[in-house]
């Protein structure tokens, strides 16, 4: 009895020292795909119950970081997935950084720099398009405004509306290319 006494503080003591040196880091990577700052801190809290859960199948010399990371990175995704199905069940738009964090969340492996670049390559297109075009672009996708509401808001026709909306997209999926090309026609024309 002794002997079990001493593995589970042992792992308690572990765990602990796990949850110190990496729950920053945890939170930091979760929150700038989540962007909420208590639903971050929900899901690096899940990520360490499931971590708890699985401690004695875990090597602790074998780069807990990534374990836990991964964890993190695959709660955060299935959170933004469900998130966009259910704006999508209600007839809303889903958030254009809600769509980039679940794409960049799919393709890496808790390495940042492809989800940085194509959050830097996004707003620098958006800031750099014709003011109108910009404003109709975002009108659309970040104020979740349908093309009717912003011909009436902008007085102008829906035909003018697509047309902006359609130009911006083009300009975007151009930028992208690189990183995204067909899953980002599917994710903003679809």
């Amino acid at each position: 009895m002794d002997n079990t006494k001493s593995v589970e503080t042992s792992d308690i003591v572990q765990f602990e020292k796990l949850y110190k040196k990496y729950y920053k880091k945890a939170l930091n990577y979760a929150f700038q795909y989540i962007r909420d700052i208590e639903t971050s801190k929900g899901i690096v809290q899940e990520s360490f119950i499931n971590l708890w859960k699985k401690r004695k199948y875990i090597n602790h010399y074998n780069n807990t970081e990534y374990y836990i990371l991964t964890i993190v990175r695959n709660l955060s995704l299935n959170y933004l997935r469900d998130k966009a199905r259910k704006t999508k069940r209600i007839g809303e738009v889903v958030n254009i950084d809600d769509n980039i964090n679940i794409i960049a969340l799919s393709y890496t492996n808790t390495d940042n720099t492809s989800y940085i670049e194509i959050q830097h390559i996004i707003r620098d297109t958006i800031e750099n398009l014709p003011p109108k075009i910009k404003d109709t672009f975002l009108l659309s996708r970040d104020k979740k405004l349908t093309n009717k509401e912003i011909a009436e808001k902008e007085n102008i026709s829906i035909k003018t509306i697509e047309y902006r909306i359609s130009k911006a997209l083009i300009k975007l999926k151009l930028n992208l290319a690189d990183y995204l090309s067909a899953i980002f026609v599917i994710i903003f024309l679809g």
